[in-house]
């Protein structure tokens, strides 16, 4: 574990390198005219810094987390998934910024007046403009192979083009004298092999045909929100550090004092700041990583003893840090300036420096906070505090020791003590570094990256559509709507999805028709007194007297409606002849109506009586697909029976259908149930076992009777049953008005604490 930060933070550490080299060069080679040039090169780094490093640092926190945590998962598409969004997301931010850096010279001069000064920044900031494309991807898919543990060969891309950049600048700076412009194009160059040298590698190793080759498709323009939750704090820190280190050095030096020499001062002490906190920033990265794999993989209790080891280590690594620092400033004073009145205030700051990067420990709590998803509005609030704090007190040092420019860092240990005591009131509140909500049957949950369910954000995502029909059946009114549930899993196994085809015209007779038609009397008996005809030519089961449970195919197929919603109705058995009566409200899962490729795993809806049933219902039931809960699984050779309307029979008439399980995935109960249309819909009931001794097994409805698909474990079509998985025992839970009847009655699967939920 150890070994991926030690190696992360090496990455970040050659990154900053490559992007502050030139400070030293330029330094090197100005002489007197140190404070114009260092200063010009200053503000255009700090130009590009809050703007690209921002952007691009933010989403590459969110995307690692994310990533890090669906490849502990095994979620391999959801990893290319994330990937390829975050590029999409970061490219759009293109335009804006390139405006922004090509106006630097009007901005600079305005506030300053000194043209030389203004010209050397916008220099440096529109040559730089070529570089973000290739700077976008070479960051996101650093982090992205990183996710993976993959560090090794990113690690030496970056230090060829590091090797690259110096010897590009040494050439320019030295030879062609383009100073601050030599910078620039050597950047632009070394950054664009390094992006070269990352995609040949993506695209040559297998890891382009697991990850990427099926991600770019419509999920990319969805949950945005959710990902930019976990980007925009992030987004925010990084700004925060910035307005710490160089924009209030800027503003009071550069604009207010108008002190170049002071403002070189500034941007050197800043550079050897940024290498070394990027070190910190990459070893709390490693750290994201790690423990992102942990809790995607379920290993709560490594996670927690994982945080616990990086803090230490982190800890060691910054002391290191100072140490080394703290001794050799004089010979880090000597790489900027041979100057030697400027080269001492260079060192007497670069001694500070030394005592204030003990204060990056913080850096690694971020790490643990990203890993755990603890971002949130807290977060940002900390953010506000640190910078009403810092601000002020960041301007009454600039201005009274002014001719110590290191001084101004003093402030960084207050905001920085500061900040890492809230931190850690923060987590130690957070259950050891971990959040309160963790997951909830994560292993039960389908590893195909859907959307039904995300445990990178801990929480089920349901949408459903509302068809509500007024008093009169001559209107109706539709509205979509999502909730967000928060959840904890127990320690089980995963599961994987079988593939399969869907026809939704035919039904099968498999062998001997073995239907058996049950007697008007029984009927209206339980487990079967439940079932109901739908007027669309569809079966019905009821759950409880106000809602039936029936496939959503009946109301919606291939991106329409089947029939008028509002002139649905439903019939009950009586005396071989139906009692119709009106519907109040049809419930369709948004997962079917996308028609995605995967909605026909979703083929289920509940209608709303306006009245409630007198029958006695058969109640919903939870139906796993795990190893570890055994009275739920529903496995291969569990015997399942459904009764129904199929049109081959006599009318008005039931008929039941039993037989045992031969194939079961997350979402699907495959058997060779007889059965025809008019089944579709069928409510499909197995016996519960109770959970104290004693009592009784009773029936439950544990799937919906869909149709026929092609199963690849039998070669051949079987008829299948939409199980209540989850995700749709929950789902429709809530449709029903009847959620905490549902935990109570699988209340030892919901430990504390107790689900939570958003509306959105």
């Amino acid at each position: 574990m150890n070994i991926l930060g030690l190696t992360s933070a090496l990455s970040f550490f050659s990154d900053a390198i490559q992007f502050k080299i030139g400070t030293i060069f330029i330094g090197r080679s100005s002489g007197e005219e140190i404070g114009k040039k260092l200063g010009s090169l200053f503000i255009g780094q700090s130009v590009v810094a809050c703007t690209a490093y921002v952007v691009v640092t933010g989403l590459v926190a969110a995307m690692g987390t994310l990533c890090s945590q669906a490849y502990g998962a095994k979620d391999y598409k959801l990893v290319g998934t994330y990937f390829s969004r975050a590029l999409l997301i970061a490219s759009l931010t293109c335009f804006p910024l390139w405006t922004i850096w090509i106006c630097v010279d009007s901005f600079v001069f305005h506030f300053s007046g000194d043209f030389q000064l203004a010209q050397g920044a916008s220099d440096y900031t529109i040559i730089m403009c070529f570089s973000y494309p290739a700077y976008i991807y070479a960051k996101l898919a650093n982090s992205f192979l990183q996710s993976q543990n993959k560090v090794a060969a990113t690690l030496a891309i970056l230090i060829s083009g590091n090797i690259l950049n110096i010897i590009l600048q040494y050439i320019f700076i030295f030879g062609y004298e383009l100073e601050i412009k030599g910078v620039a194009i050597s950047y632009v160059i070394s950054m664009y092999v390094v992006a070269v040298l990352v995609f040949t590698y993506i695209r040559l190793s297998n890891i382009n045909k697991i990850y990427l080759n099926q991600c770019w498709t419509f999920e990319l323009l969805t949950e945005w929100l959710h990902f930019l939750k976990y980007g925009v704090p992030g987004v925010l820190q990084k700004l925060n550090d910035l307005i710490l280190s160089r924009v209030i050095p800027i503003i009071f030096v550069g604009f207010v004092l108008k002190d170049t020499n002071q403002l070189a001062l500034f941007g050197i002490l800043n550079t050897i700041w940024f290498v070394f906190l990027s070190t910190s920033l990459g070893y709390g990265s490693g750290v994201t990583v790690r423990i992102g794999n942990l809790l995607g993989n379920n290993e709560l209790e490594r996670a927690k003893k994982a945080s616990i080891v990086c803090l230490l280590y982190g800890l060691a690594i910054v002391v290191i840090f100072g140490i080394l620092i703290f001794s050799f400033a004089h010979y880090l004073s000597l790489l900027f300036t041979t100057v030697e009145e400027f080269r001492l205030q260079i060192e007497f700051g670069i001694r500070l420096l030394g005592v204030i990067i003990l204060s990056d420990i913080v850096y690694i709590l971020r790490g643990i906070y990203n890993a755990c998803c603890l971002q949130n509005v807290e977060t940002l609030t900390r953010f506000l505090i640190s910078i009403f704090i810092s601000t002020p007190l960041g301007c009454v040092l600039t201005y009274f020791i002014i001719w110590r420019a290191a001084g101004y860092y003093l402030i960084m240990i207050i905001v920085f003590v500061a900040l890492l005591i809230l931190h850690s009131q923060h987590i130690i509140a957070s259950d050891n570094n971990l959040p309160q909500d963790i997951f909830l049957f994560t292993n039960l949950i389908p590893e195909n990256g859907r959307g039904e369910y995300n445990n990178i954000f801990n929480i089920l995502n349901i949408t459903w559509r509302e068809i509500t029909i007024d008093d009169k059946n001559q209107s109706i009114y539709t509205k979509e709507v999502f909730k967000v549930v928060r959840l904890i899993r127990p320690d089980c196994h995963k599961s994987c999805d079988h593939q399969s085809e869907f026809n939704i015209q035919k039904r099968e007779i498999f062998g001997v028709d073995d239907r058996e038609a049950i007697r008007p009397k029984h009927a209206k008996k339980f487990p079967r007194s439940g079932v109901v005809r739908l007027s669309v030519g569809c079966t019905g089961m009821l759950i409880d007297p106000l809602h039936v449970l029936t496939a959503a195919h009946c109301f919606y197929l291939h991106n329409r409606y089947t029939s008028n919603p509002s002139g649905v109705q439903v019939g009950v058995l009586k005396a071989n002849e139906v009692d119709w009566s009106r519907i109040k409200r049809i419930y369709l899962p948004m997962n079917w109506i996308s028609d995605n490729g995967n909605s026909l795993d979703y083929d289920y809806s509940i209608v709303e009586l306006k009245t409630p049933s007198k029958r006695i219902p058969t109640p919903l039931g939870l139906s796993v697909y795990s190893d570890c809960l055994s009275k739920h699984t529903h496995k291969e050779g569990s015997s399942v029976e459904f009764s129904g309307f199929p049109d081959d029979k006599p009318k008005n008439k039931l008929w039941k259908s039993n037989c045992s399980i031969l194939d079961t995935d997350y979402h699907l109960l495959w058997q060779e149930c007889d059965a025809t249309h008019g089944n579709s819909g069928s409510g499909m009931i197995a016996k519960m076992e109770r959970s104290t001794e004693g009592d009784k097994d009773d029936w439950v409805t544990i799937g919906v009777f869909s149709g026929i698909r092609y199963n690849y474990k039998y070669e051949r079509r079987l008829n299948v049953g939409i199980r209540m998985n989850i995700y749709n025992f929950l789902t429709i839970c809530i449709w029903s008005d009847s959620l905490k009847e549902c935990i109570e009655r699988y209340k030892w699967l919901f430990p504390l604490p107790p689900l939570k939920f958003e509306t959105h």
